[in-house]
């Protein structure tokens, strides 16, 4: 009788984990999904991808306001908070004297008027 317990107790612990793989490789698809997606488009980030990937660090903003004038800084924090709330992945912030292009919350690019 311990043999065929020792068997069941081993097919459940089996199919228990067949079904967190299962989930797991769904959850994965999702995540891959939103950073690797087939169009180039705006893309609303899934649930299971947590904000501090797209959003911008503290670090990044102090950089990003570096050697503009108090009201091009409160201009480029304004667009950054407005982007974020629509949950952009990619945008461009502007003020009088540059742009910069923002995707997943970096500074990938940049350009003085």
């Amino acid at each position: 009788m311990e043999a065929a317990l020792t068997q069941v107790i081993e097919m459940a612990i089996a199919l228990l984990m067949a079904v967190i793989a299962f989930w797991q490789h769904r959850r994965k698809q999702e995540v891959v999904a939103f950073f690797d997606p087939r169009d180039s488009g705006v893309t609303t980030p899934p649930a299971s991808v947590p904000s501090r990937s797209w959003t911008m660090d503290d670090a990044t903003k102090q950089w990003l306001c570096a050697g503009h004038s108090p009201d091009e800084q409160a201009s480029l924090l304004q667009q950054v908070a407005d982007a974020e709330a629509q949950q952009k992945t990619s945008y461009i912030v502007s003020v009088p004297s540059g742009y910069y292009e923002i995707e997943y919350g970096l500074i990938r690019g940049s350009g003085k008027a």
